[in-house]
């Protein structure tokens, strides 16, 4: 914007039949997120004449801007206000636009706005949505999809430091097979650092679904913690097994693949029913897991001896009505894994009717 004595020297110099100048003909809204919203701009045009002027017609080169003014007429002197905004959604990237001014002595002028739309995809807050001041996170979860015994499987958690001062964040509580680390270890305001995550299944006794949670510091001073949540499958390598060990592994077999309770609420307290486990290979079938998500079922027992070719071994399923809350229905599962390598994890539908 130009200082006040040029604006001043230009006005006096301005012969009676100009009528409007406008102090500012261009805009530069700079560089903003798309998640602002819509963003908006005043133009100022002063009445140099001796007459009242008014604005009769505005008009956008393009429905994403929009200009706002009143056709009231001003007083020598006075200054008319043209607003306009822009509306970024969906318009990432630099951006020019014309706004046409018409004043009811004919004169047209031509107001410009420009700028640059940071898309949501990249704003601050979409890339680090987490907040755990004052620090941010790209993310609380953690996953590792499948990962194999003998194997290892790394992820990364980003850190923005969104303060004015520089922060050293911490990881606590990291369990053995779980390695992190944070680079740099201070990270500048402004500035952003990685968490980096290694698992290493070897050194865990899970098999399936393991989770785990660490515990994040934005500062080693910090009273406030974020849990990190590690997710994984686990997962025995069968890949390096030959012809010959597959041929000669153990399969195993289920007696089902669902177990029906029926009408659990007329049945008794506690309702059991059983599932046979058979070893249909060659060679000894370990049972590597057995669980359940499902607080209202208990299995028995958790651990089985290896189960030698051709042999069985029986798993006891017990339901608790008390612990099935307020469901109308159980639907639930139960997974065992074992050294199978065709069929290494069954799944086991649990269902029944309240």
């Amino acid at each position: 914007m130009r200082p006040l004595s040029a604006i001043a020297a230009l006005l006096l110099a301005l012969p009676l039949s100009a009528q409007v100048v406008w102090l500012q003909q261009e805009h530069d809204f700079g560089s903003f997120d798309e998640d602002m919203g819509i963003v908006t701009c005043t133009f100022l045009g002063v009445n140099t004449g001796s007459e009242p002027a008014a604005l009769i017609d505005v008009r956008a080169n393009c429905g994403c801007t929009t200009p706002v003014y009143s056709r009231e007429p001003v007083a020598p002197g006075d200054t008319l206000r043209l607003k306009v905004g822009y509306n970024p959604s969906g318009r990432p990237g630099k951006f020019a636009k014309a706004v046409y001014a018409t004043t009811d002595n004919g004169t047209k002028t031509t107001l410009r706005i420009k700028g640059t739309v940071i898309g949501a995809a990249n704003t601050l807050a979409s890339r680090f949505p987490v907040d755990a001041s004052p620090a941010r996170l790209s993310n609380v979860v953690v996953p590792f999809g499948q990962l194999l015994k003998g194997h290892s499987g790394a992820q990364t958690v980003k850190v923005y430091n969104a303060s004015s001062a520089p922060i050293s964040p911490q990881i606590d509580s990291v369990p053995p097979y779980i390695h992190a680390i944070i680079k740099p270890e201070s990270i500048p305001a402004g500035e952003q650092g990685v968490i980096s995550i290694t698992a290493y299944p070897d050194q865990t006794s899970a098999w399936g679904l393991a989770t785990d949670t660490l515990i994040f510091r934005p500062d080693a001073n910090s009273q406030h913690q974020l849990p990190l949540t590690t997710v994984m499958i686990v997962e025995e390598d069968f890949s390096t097994l030959t012809p010959e060990q597959l041929a000669a592994a153990p399969i195993m077999k289920l007696s089902s693949d669902m177990v029906d309770f029926g009408r659990i609420a007329t049945a008794p307290k506690q309702l059991r029913q059983t599932l046979t486990i058979t070893n249909a290979g060659q060679s000894p079938l370990i049972i590597r897991s057995i669980s359940t998500p499902d607080p209202a079922i208990e299995l028995s027992p958790r651990t089985f001896k290896p189960i030698k070719p051709g042999k069985k071994a029986t798993l006891t399923i017990s339901v608790n009505p008390e612990r099935l809350g307020g469901r109308s229905m159980l639907n639930s599962r139960i997974t065992i894994i074992a050294n199978s390598p065709h069929h290494p994890t069954e799944i086991v539908r649990v269902v029944g009717e309240l």
